[in-house]
């Protein structure tokens, strides 16, 4: 069984990863208006759909860390396929290329963070 101490610092770690990760999600959102690539269409929408799965995963997982482990995995494969897509998609080099690459890596490392804390029963 697990201490409560543990248990409480287990739930911080989630949270502060989960938390970052639900505001890099909405930063994703916005990421092509803030940035000027809204007119891309390609790189546009994926940063949307991402920035959208995220969040809500994110989200999830800071309101249930209990139950939601598998949803801080899904976030760290959302952000490696955010490093992955610039050169998969074929973005021209710039903000949404240069975005994805730093933002996908945050994401990913704080969705592993979150994911290795495992479910604080």
């Amino acid at each position: 069984m697990m201490s409560a101490k543990l248990r409480e610092a287990l739930i911080a770690r989630i949270r502060l990863a989960s938390g970052a990760n639900l505001l890099l999600g909405l930063w994703l959102i916005g990421a092509p208006f803030a940035l000027g690539y809204a007119t891309d269409a390609v790189p546009k929408w994926n940063a949307i759909g991402a920035g959208l799965l995220i969040t809500t995963f994110a989200a999830v997982r800071l309101g249930v860390p209990s139950r939601s482990a598998w949803m801080s995995w899904v976030n760290a494969a959302l952000g490696a396929w955010l490093v992955a897509a610039p050169i998969l998609l074929n973005y021209r080099p710039g903000a949404a290329f240069l975005n994805d690459v730093v933002t996908g890596l945050a994401i990913a490392l704080f969705g592993l963070r979150s994911a290795a804390a495992g479910p604080p029963d």
